[in-house]
């Protein structure tokens, strides 16, 4: 049995864990012969061309990338935002374990982000460190649960509504 308020901000949470997965594996993706970024956000560029783009930091190529993952990232951050507020619907060990899930798949992005979104250095990865302090916010997470239970912006979904029938 399912709580149908939590499956929207299921959604969300999925959504932006998946956006920062492609923004992490751009390099490697291409590597596989594959890509995931948006057509329109990188005029088409073959994988062929991401890894030649990869070669040459200061290219337009290379930039139009950091582009699109930036707005990758910044989609990912309101999809979290959302998909996090959904959590209080879920039993507190639930909702502890996908928390730090989400905070520590979180802090991939803001690392690329920290570090002007070099994705032609391959994947970014998160210390044991950087997994504890994600851990230790996520628990901050648990105090949502005392207050009023959030309601779902139906905006976030308006794609998936029409494709999908949601």
């Amino acid at each position: 049995c399912w709580n149908k308020k939590a499956f929207a901000f299921a959604l969300d949470l999925g959504i932006a864990m998946q956006l920062t997965n492609i923004a992490r594996d751009v390099y490697e993706d291409a590597c596989m012969g594959r890509r995931y970024l948006p057509a329109d956000w990188v005029n088409d560029m073959s994988p062929f061309e991401i890894l030649k783009a990869a070669r040459d930091p200061n290219s337009k190529d290379n930039k139009l990338i950091k582009l699109a993952i930036l707005k990758l990232l910044d989609l990912a951050e309101l999809y979290y935002r959302s998909g996090l507020k959904g959590l209080v619907f879920l039993p507190w060990k639930a909702h502890l374990a996908i928390g730090i899930a989400a905070y520590v798949y979180r802090q991939i992005g803001l690392q690329l982000k920290a570090n002007q979104i070099n994705w032609e250095n391959g994947r970014t990865i998160t210390s044991k460190f950087t997994k504890m302090q994600s851990s230790f916010a996520a628990l901050t997470l648990l105090f949502s649960r005392l207050g009023k239970l959030p309601e779902h912006n139906k905006n976030m979904h308006q794609h998936l509504t029409k494709k999908f029938n949601l």
